[in-house]
């Protein structure tokens, strides 16, 4: 099992002062919100970044991350898959992630 799932890609900024707006990839975005934590990869290790403030507006989660405090640093991100640590989701019994399922055999 993957310890680190993808949960969405940041896809624009949002205003000028670091924020980024996400698509989420997960049943629903809240699930972002959630986070105190999200990842991103950087030469081939996944890197955590600080999650101050994070709310969802029109289906986009809206980050604002620690060390993001300008346009600049938050353009740079544009196209970053972002990652959660799967102990760090809370699901409910019973339910399964897609990635651990993927794979599996099919009977009938």
């Amino acid at each position: 099992m993957e310890k680190y799932l993808e949960i969405g890609k940041i896809v624009n900024t949002h205003g000028f002062r670091g924020d980024v707006k996400a698509q989420s990839w997960c049943d629903y975005p809240e699930v972002i919100t959630e986070l105190d934590v999200i990842y991103r990869k950087a030469g081939g290790n996944y890197v955590g970044i600080k999650v101050q403030k994070a709310s969802v507006h029109k289906e986009m989660v809206l980050l604002k991350l620690e060390g993001i405090d300008d346009f600049d640093k938050a353009n740079a991100l544009r196209e970053e898959v972002i990652y959660a640590d799967r102990d760090d989701i809370v699901r409910e019994d019973g339910s399964f992630f897609i990635a651990d399922l993927i794979g599996l055999n099919v009977t009938d």
